[in-house]
């Protein structure tokens, strides 16, 4: 059940990257927004291959 809510909070990071990256008036925010979504897809990616 643990690896389900982890999922389920990294897929909420992934999409408030996407928000913080649009959003983004500066490059840092953007670039910040854009690590955090690949960082939360990579994780999420990774354990769909774990667990499979």
């Amino acid at each position: 059940m643990g690896i389900w809510i982890t999922g389920v909070c990294m897929a909420v990071v992934a999409l408030l990257g996407l928000f913080i990256s649009s959003r983004a008036v500066d490059g840092t925010l953007s670039w910040v927004g854009i690590l955090l979504f690949v960082f939360g897809t990579a994780f999420i990616y990774r354990q769909i291959v774990r667990n499979t």
